[in-house]
């Protein structure tokens, strides 16, 4: 992994495409002028008829020698393509003359460079990751001073192309270090492709810098040594050995399984479907395995979720939990994991009941494919959509790890193209263009204004007089801070999303962005909730790292006597974790406008979950009656009591009452310009659903709002109905929909009703407010809704079968009514 390859047929450098262009012109036009022409008849220009040929090829030669002796050209050839190849050829000369010239002088030339340069950029190893961050310093205005093992045209011609000093040489030779200038060097990259090598010579620089003088430890000038480490063994060891604080491991593994928590939110994804704990469904092997696992780990820890399940498959599972094991040996203690035995790109998944067997434990929430080198995974991932859709299975989004995510630009449906869970085939990128230094620094810009928090913090409690919490060292500034405190930091951060979520917040994707009304912490218990789950989050991180529980720490044994429940620590160490939820409260409030959040970004607000539910049929005036009463009374109410909130709307979006109340709905929403999503829990698919309602219209009853006049006839409403419902789930980014086990065309009549059971348990059990639509003139005993209505007022009515969910976190002001009952007909409450 030395260097790339230069495209095929391109010459190497623009001097190289310059003087191949004037030779081949000047030989053209050479063999024109003198083969074809020919000379002028007079004294002296005759050719030999035998030795034409090479007169004239001859004279075609020479005309890239300066002199042009003898030949008398412009007597015998007085043709202007002659003329011109005098010129070319003459070019041609000179620029030969320059590239060799540059040839022999290049290295002399490099060397001097190298020995004059300043504040640059050492970079050893040039492979892929190399070559990226090269580029990337470049990029900025940079020296950059390339070291590499080997030398070769391929690897000149690379250098060339992106600017760079290329030296060739070992970096652990002192004398190597001294001819590339590292005393004078204000970063290093070490990426050989060798973690052992990439370790030793960060290590050997390290020293040297130190034996120069250089710096005193700690580095008070900020010097970083970036060192790609992907083995999760040989970074657990650094962190835990006190390696030389100058020395900043990195890793495609890490930083993709970052990009993926961050794209994915497998908690969020597990809360929009209900799931009582995050079901992955990992398939694959390779080294991006631990490093994903361990911080989906991480960034799960959720307060209303158990511990996650993970379905591990693979041709050969006994060493897949042995390499596991090696990699993070207390993984066992944080989640439920079982192998199973598959290789989906020679087995069908769907051929035995390996794929019930797996849902029997939980609901799958999300299925990741992984591969030894993040490239071979697009055909299982295919094999997996397709199982999927044949059976029904695993109605969960699929992420592909991958070095390549533009080739499934034609083949993956991401979030922007599809609103269906069950549908996204999203790629995530594990490619070295990951490992630049901006994603990183994005990063550390949070920890390091986390941490300044945390300072203010200690300096308020301590001018107060109140003892200050954390050791003496994690008060030095960011630059002297050691690793362990830099990496808590920084993991801290991954964590306020999900800790945000927990509280009932809607978190968007991208930078976060908090209203100054938003007091994550004015509800009677909010401290003690987020402490409980930062204690969570603590233990998480420890055990990944290898530690475990111990009545007496032990840090060669990494035993540790805090590695228990929360409601077991002492008072005094719980006050630890109250103090961390404040600094991230205080981080939060006063954290600048992030870098790359725009004005308009969304901003993280409390969110309140608005059920709709809804029997009989409308009337088209009916329809205009109900949709004027949500427009002008029941929406105005909900948002005067809750003028901050973000609106989730969760219905099943049949046609009929749901469709036009929803509507409804959402443009008194969107009038009032407030912030609010769609959620639809399928219950039917789209096609069934319309189909069932095809008797009520016959009747009079209408679908949906503002149906064109052209319905007329069924064929065309149920068109129309299916465009709208496919308009209204499109409307916006954030709406979503969720197959909740959604009923096929062959089911009976039995389960598609079991179907719709499932989908207002879903509604009823975690709607923050529940609208149900009810038309009086119905039974009770023959209408679903009064059944819904009872299941709200006592949820231990719900019959048995149903599934139950935990209720989400509501920050609803007291007072307001979780049920309001409307008449479908009249539009008043009752």
């Amino acid at each position: 992994m030395h260097g790339d390859t230069h495209p095929p047929g391109s010459p190497h450098s623009a001097v190289d495409i310059i003087l191949a262009t004037l030779a081949g012109l000047t030989l053209i036009l050479g063999v024109i002028g003198y083969g074809f022409l020919g000379p002028v008849d007079g004294e002296d220009c005759g050719e030999s008829p035998q030795w034409w040929f090479f007169d004239w090829a001859y004279r075609t030669l020479v005309l890239f020698e300066p002199a042009e002796v003898n030949l008398r050209i412009w007597e015998c050839f007085p043709h202007p393509v002659i003329a011109i190849a005098r010129l070319t050829g003459l070019a041609a000369f000179i620029v030969a003359g320059v590239r060799i010239l540059y040839t022999f002088a290049r290295k002399p030339l490099t060397q001097l460079q190298i020995r004059r340069a300043k504040d640059h950029t050492v970079v050893i190893g040039f492979g892929e990751t190399g070559q990226v961050r090269a580029r990337e310093a470049r990029g900025k205005g940079g020296c950059v001073v390339v070291l590499d093992s080997e030398s070769g045209p391929l690897l000149d011609g690379t250098a060339r192309r992106h600017g760079v000093l290329l030296a060739t040489g070992d970096a652990r030779d002192p004398d190597m270090l001294a001819q590339i200038r590292v005393t004078r060097a204000s970063h290093f990259v070490i990426a050989t492709g060798d973690d052992a090598l990439n370790l030793a010579t960060a290590e050997t620089i390290a020293q040297h810098l130190r034996d120069t003088s250089k710096i005193a430890p700690p580095p008070q000038d900020g010097i970083r040594i970036d060192v790609a480490i992907e083995n999760p063994v040989i970074r657990r060891a650094i962190d835990s050995a006190g390696c030389d604080e100058m020395i900043d491991p990195f890793s495609i593994a890490d930083i993709g399984a970052r990009h993926f928590c961050e794209t994915a939110r497998l908690h969020e994804l597990a809360d929009l479907r209900g799931h009582a704990r995050i079901h992955l469904v990992v398939i694959g092997v390779g080294a991006l395995r631990a490093g994903f696992l361990a911080q989906i780990l991480r960034t799960s820890v959720a307060e209303a979720l158990g511990g996650p399940r993970l379905s591990i498959l693979s041709a050969d599972p006994d060493h897949c939990q042995a390499a596991l094991d090696l990699a993070l040996p207390e993984i066992t203690a944080l989640a439920a994991i079982t192998f199973h035995r598959l290789d989906p790109t020679s087995v069908r998944l769907d051929a035995g009941p390996l794929m019930p067997r797996i849902e029997e434990f939980d609901p799958v929430t999300a299925i990741l494919v992984l591969g030894h080198d993040g490239t071979d995974t697009l055909l299982p991932a295919l094999a997996i959509r397709d199982a999927t859709q044949r059976t029904g299975r695993w109605q969960a989004p699929i992420f592909v790890a991958t070095k390549q995510p533009k080739g499934f630009s034609g083949i993956g449906r991401d979030l922007d193209r599809s609103k269906r869970l069950s549908e996204w085939l999203i790629p995530v990128e594990v490619s070295s263009e990951l490992c630049r230094r901006d994603y990183s620094e994005a990063r550390d810009v949070s920890a390091r204004l986390f941490h300044e928090a945390y300072l203010a913090f200690q300096a308020d409690k301590r001018a107060t007089g109140s003892p200050g919490t954390g050791a003496d060292e994690s008060l030095n500034p960011w630059p002297t801070l050691r690793r362990t405190y830099r990496q808590a930091n920084r993991r801290a951060v991954d964590h306020i999303a999900t800790k945000l979520h927990g509280l009932g917040c809607v978190v968007p994707a991208g930078p976060l962005r908090i209203p100054r009304s938003l007091d994550i912490l004015e509800s009677a218990g909010s401290i003690e909730r987020l402490a409980m789950l930062e204690h969570r989050a603590w233990e998480v991180d420890r055990q990944l790292d290898g530690w475990r529980y111990g009545p007496v720490r032990d840090n060669a044994r990494r035993l540790h006597p805090l590695i228990r429940p929360y409601a077991e620590l002492d008072d005094t160490v719980k006050s630890y974790d109250r103090d961390s939820v404040r600094v991230m409260e205080r981080f939060l409030r006063d954290r600048p406008v992030p870098p790359g959040a725009k004005p308009d970004t969304p901003l993280v607000r409390f969110d309140l979950w608005l059920g709709i539910v809804g029997a009989g049929t409308l009337t088209a005036p009916k329809a205009e009656q109900l949709r004027d009463a949500i427009r002008r009374d029941i929406v105005p109410a909900l948002l005067k009591a809750h003028p901050d909130h973000h609106i989730t709307l969760l219905t099943a979006l049949t046609p009929g009452v749901e469709l036009v109340a929803t509507q409804a709905v959402l443009q008194a929403l969107g009038t009032h310009n407030h912030p609010h999503r769609l959620l639809v829990i399928e219950a039917l698919a789209p096609a069934l659903a319309i189909k069932e309602f095809e008797a009520a219209w016959h009747e009079g009853a209408v679908g949906g709002l503002d149906l064109p006049e052209s319905c007329r006839d069924w064929s065309t409403t149920a068109k129309e109905l299916g465009a709208t419902i496919d308009r209204v789930c499109s409307a916006q980014a954030g709406n979503r929909i969720i197959d909740d086990d959604a009923a096929g065309p062959g089911r009976s009549p039995e389960q598609r009703e079991n179907a719709r059971r499932r989908v207002d348990a879903n509604i009823v059990q975690r709607a923050h407010v529940l609208l149900a639509f009810v038309k009086p003139s119905a039974a009770p005993a023959e209408d679903r809704i009064d059944a819904v209505i009872a299941w709200r007022r006592d949820r231990s009515t719900l019959p048995a079968g149903l599934p139950r969910y935990a209720p989400r976190p509501n920050k609803a002001d007291e007072g307001t009514p979780d049920l309001i009952v409307i008449d479908g007909v009249t539009a008043k409450t009752l």
